[in-house]
């Protein structure tokens, strides 16, 4: 959910965004969906190379919390997973 919301703030909002996750395997995820995502965009003609350029220039991705206490922050998301299971089920 989360690389979804910083898709849409990058692609159609443009706004710089960056992605984080402490777990390494979930980041490479990350990044491997994002990837996947702009190959469809571009084979369904919804974006040029020239976008998907511009697009890539306002994405990072880290793993490292510090990496925010270098920058400035307007906004930020926080998504979590959570397991439901009703308590009828257990």
């Amino acid at each position: 959910m989360g690389t979804g919301i910083a898709i849409v703030a990058n692609r159609v909002a443009k706004l710089p965004v960056t992605i984080y996750d402490s777990n390494p395997i979930s980041l490479r995820k990350a990044k491997e969906f994002v990837s996947d995502w702009l190959k469809k965009e571009q084979n369904k003609n919804r974006i040029t190379a020239e976008e998907i350029t511009e697009f890539n220039s306002r994405i990072a991705f880290t793993e490292d919390i510090n990496y925010f206490k270098e920058r400035e922050v307007d906004f930020a998301v926080e998504v979590t997973l959570l397991q439901f299971r009703p308590s009828w089920r257990t």
